[in-house]
């Protein structure tokens, strides 16, 4: 498993046992400081061929992922960064924010998330 990959892993595992469901593509790309979503389809899909995570059939498209008990052994003991959390806590905040109507003064420089 390369870096890249255990750090998504990583991610993936916090995150579901944190929130109690899987992190979108947009929360994985911004907690992980990637710019692009796509290369985070590519490791997934890795990660699905290599049998750490699974695809959820029937639930709802973007939080389609589930970790499998080899995905949970292969992150045992390996926290993930406290920034990244962070990250994607401020994106998810400033999106309801925005939801609610506050003005773009509020958030500064934040950009939108895309949809």
């Amino acid at each position: 498993m390369t870096p890249k990959q255990l750090e998504l892993l990583r991610f993936i595992r916090t995150f579901i046992d944190g929130q109690g469901y899987p992190p979108t593509f947009l929360e994985m790309a911004t907690a992980l400081d990637r710019k692009s979503r796509g290369s985070l389809h590519t490791t997934c899909r890795l990660l699905i061929e290599q049998g750490h995570l699974a695809p959820t059939l029937g639930s709802h498209r973007q939080r389609n992922l589930e970790l499998t008990a080899k995905g949970r052994a292969a992150t045992d003991d390996v926290p993930v960064p406290d920034a990244a959390l962070r990250r994607v806590g401020t994106v998810v905040l400033v999106d309801e924010l925005r939801r609610r109507g506050c003005g773009p003064s509020v958030f500064g420089d934040v950009p939108a998330r895309a949809s």
